[in-house]
């Protein structure tokens, strides 16, 4: 991987192969992030899976420079190498997974021939996660702030799996327009629809905080008061109400926050943006945060003084203007997470 000498954050981007042109590999960065280049089991638009190849290069693009803070660059994620077996498995199986859809959608019934297929399917799902809470074990090893690009959601449980491992006590806060706590979907147990039905059932995950979401069925809202731990809800109608009603940002903010414990693992679908940010992502929905509402949130984390032990970024759309906005919000999150490390503020 080439390296770029005496790096300039005022200079022209150089694609050299790490996240941001920047001068250092990413196994030098505080947060290092692990491409999954992976849809198998998405069910609307497809391209999800070209996502962490669109970010990393729209990256090079960014100045990454704040009024009060010159030198956060510093603060930067990396991003491992992309690794071209979860890109093959991807279109394989999603190609299957694909026609196993269609047959549904058409009334047919669950043959011996669609339960074994469904089967397979369920197996290379359960592969990926494995892979992901592997490489998740080795970032920890490390001393790193792990992390997940991808891909669809399903991504993310992965690297859940290994925090709730070695680091059990966390609440996730789950920025998404959808809640994902179906037990399955269409019958795939590793769906990006149930990504936090899987995630919330672990030992180490002790809540659940979800903001914006605005697109969910019966059995969700059923499961979120049976689960037997503790869900927030803070969906897009209530935040638009209180806005109505003349509630400050700063306040609802330390409502959802007031939900949280001090170890937070942070889970960003995009689609939990408003769509005009993400026109190209699988299941698009009307309403949603505004960036600088999405941003605030994120950064009011570090205020609060918990600690971002992890965090993934999903559902980019395969397209240039969605992918200039997720590395945008990439680079928030990783330096958010960065910062909430004690002595992350004293690298910059």
């Amino acid at each position: 991987m080439k390296r770029v000498r005496n790096y300039n954050p005022s200079d022209v981007g150089v694609k050299n192969g790490n996240l941001f042109g920047l001068d250092q590999d990413w196994n030098s960065r505080p947060a290092v992030m692990i491409p999954v280049p992976w849809e198998v089991t998405v069910s609307y638009a497809r391209g999800t899976a070209a996502a962490p190849g669109r970010i990393l290069d729209a990256s090079t693009q960014l100045d990454l420079c704040r009024m009060e803070e010159r030198n956060i660059w510093k603060l930067a994620p990396g991003l491992m190498p992309s690794s071209p077996r979860f890109r093959f498995r991807s279109a394989v199986y999603g190609a299957l997974a694909a026609g196993y859809i269609r047959k549904l959608e058409k009334g047919h019934k669950m043959s011996p021939r669609l339960r074994h297929r469904l089967a397979y399917i369920n197996r290379v799902c359960r592969w990926m996660c494995d892979r992901v809470k592997q490489e998740a074990f080795g970032l920890l090893d490390a001393g790193k702030i792990p992390a997940v690009l991808g891909g669809d959601h399903s991504t993310a449980l992965g690297l859940i799996e290994a925090l709730a491992e070695r680091r059990p006590g966390f609440g996730i806060l789950a920025i998404d327009s959808h809640m994902d706590l179906r037990e399955s979907y269409e019958g795939f147990e590793y769906s990006h629809a149930s990504v936090f039905y899987n995630a919330i059932q672990l030992k180490g995950v002790d809540s659940i905080s979800y903001v914006a979401v605005r697109d969910f069925c019966e059995e969700e809202v059923a499961f979120c008061d049976s689960c037997g731990k503790p869900v927030s809800v803070f969906d897009d109608r209530q935040l638009f109400r209180l806005r109505a009603e003349g509630e400050k940002w700063q306040d609802t903010v330390d409502n959802i926050l007031f939900t949280l414990p001090k170890q937070v693992y942070l889970s960003f679908d995009i689609d939990g943006l408003q769509s005009q940010y993400c026109p190209a992502t699988g299941t698009p929905v009307p309403g949603g945060l505004s960036w600088n509402r999405a941003v605030d949130l994120i950064d009011g984390i570090v205020r609060s003084g918990r600690e971002i032990i992890g965090f993934d970024l999903t559902e980019t759309g395969n397209a240039e203007y969605d992918a200039s906005v997720a590395a945008r919000l990439a680079f928030e999150m990783g330096v958010a997470a960065a910062k909430s490390r004690k002595k992350g503020a004293e690298q910059i």
